[in-house]
């Protein structure tokens, strides 16, 4: 097997892991999401929590998803941390919730097409 074949293999061997991880943290955002949407009236600290949760996941997917061109996932993980992160004062309300909320669907959408795309059954 030649280098270049080799380097190919490694490569997409660590696509199917990062894309097996993604799907592990994106069901452990959307457990956090049910969680908190059980809530009848959901403080501000279950917003904060449950931000600091998808914050950690998406910062951790973010990390190898460019090194592994997903620039779109990347792009969006990003948009997701800044707004996580801009306003660390922010009380968090369900009108926040629902907007990381609606970008953790688009993630989800972005990874299960990239799965879609590869080897990964």
């Amino acid at each position: 097997m030649s280098k270049a074949e080799r380097y190919r293999q490694i490569i997409e061997q660590t696509r199917v892991r990062f894309l097996q991880d993604a799907t592990i943290k994106l069901q452990d955002i959307h457990a956090g999401l049910t969680s908190y949407n059980g809530l009848e009236e959901p403080d501000a600290d279950a917003g904060l929590a449950l931000a600091n949760q998808i914050h950690r996941h998406v910062h951790a997917i973010k990390g190898l998803a460019l090194t592994l061109s997903y620039a779109e996932i990347d792009e969006l993980c990003g948009d997701m941390i800044n707004y996580i992160l801009n306003d660390p004062a922010r009380i968090w309300k369900r009108e926040h919730v629902d907007r990381l909320q609606q970008q953790v669907n688009q993630l989800q959408q972005l990874i299960d097409d990239a799965r879609a795309s590869s080897s990964i059954t």
